[in-house]
């Protein structure tokens, strides 16, 4: 199978963006988009045995990008069973040409196949092939609003996307809150889309949860009590990752500042759990085990800590400090 991996960098900002083929859990070619904080497929999981499916065009006509990598134009067919007047299924098949924004995966508009085969002006517009100009506003997606999408009429046939690419495109907000668990509904009962219902449902939840990053903010600006509940429900929809992992022991380390000793334990026990090797949440954790007066295993995690940086040809930058409790 042909593989094309595009990445696309910013030098002048922090974003950076990649667009790459894969097969998804249905053994069908789809495409992943994924950048620091995200990681989502543009197209439904669906298997061949579904009434409708679509097939990417991983070939090299098959993705066409903007001068300035503002935008992504990507090839590919819709599929779908019809039967004919003798009652026997017959397998038809329209071509699309899918505009993606870069910046977060948001589908912008669609047009008929050909277009990905068109050309750029230097200011990302798309030149069709009769010469005329089509001008894309980056801001502004053609997909249907939530409000609209969440109308069961027509909802199965028109909602042609994963949901993530989808909420890219229309954030949640308390204006469209309600249409988005009409739609979660939905697809609850579409065969196979049953993960993305989950998903919008705990995007749902989230709603009205902080965030790693709201949770450092409010704790820096003591604008809110952050507790172990609190802690709890934003794992719960914010789970560890490779992506906030930072954020979660930067919270820990100011919960501890603030004699939260309580708090940044429950969070630097989660963060170990799952990131063993992480030298920094151990000396967190044995700071507010310390102040705890819970000696022994603030010991425990501070030998750990100095083993992980002797490890790491780092035991010179092991603090005084740690080594005279230890010692003690």
């Amino acid at each position: 199978m042909k593989k094309l991996l595009l990445m696309i960098l910013f030098p002048s900002v922090a974003f950076c963006g990649e667009l790459h083929f894969d097969l998804d859990s249905k053994n069908q070619e789809n495409i992943i988009y994924s950048s620091s904080d995200n990681r989502f497929y543009l197209y439904p999981e669906l298997g061949k045995d579904n009434f409708y499916y679509q097939d990417i065009d991983s070939s090299d006509g098959g993705v066409n990008y903007s001068p300035n990598k503002i935008f992504a134009l990507i090839q590919r067919a819709e599929i779908g069973t019809l039967w004919n007047e003798n009652g026997e299924p017959e397998k038809k098949s329209k071509y699309y040409c899918d505009l993606v924004r870069v910046e977060d995966g948001c589908i912008i508009d669609y047009f008929d196949g050909d277009m990905c085969y068109g050309k750029w002006d230097d200011k990302d517009n798309i030149i069709d092939g009769a010469g005329h100009i089509v001008k894309v506003d980056v801001n502004k997606s053609r997909l249907l609003p939530p409000k609209d999408m969440s109308n069961d009429d027509y909802f199965e046939v028109d909602f042609k996307y994963s949901i993530r690419p989808y909420v890219q495109c229309y954030p949640l907000d308390k204006n469209n809150l309600e249409h988005y668990e009409t739609i979660a509904g939905l697809l609850k009962k579409i065969k196979y889309r049953d993960g993305e219902a989950n998903y919008l449902y705990r995007k749902i939840k989230s709603y009205n949860l902080l965030s790693p990053t709201d949770i450092l903010k409010k704790i820096k600006d003591n604008s809110k009590n952050i507790d172990v509940k609190t802690l709890k429900d934003t794992l719960s929809v914010h789970p560890l990752s490779k992506y906030n992992v930072t954020h979660y022991n930067n919270i820990a380390y100011y919960l501890e500042r603030k004699n939260q000793y309580e708090e940044s334990v429950f969070l630097l026990n989660k963060i170990i759990e799952k990131y063993p090797s992480r030298i920094v949440a151990y000396i967190n954790i044995g700071d507010a085990l310390w102040e705890m007066k819970n000696v022994d295993k603030a010991k425990d995690a501070y030998r750990t800590y100095i083993k992980l940086m002797q490890e790491n040809g780092k035991e010179n930058k092991i603090p005084k400090q740690v080594l005279e409790r230890v010692s003690r």
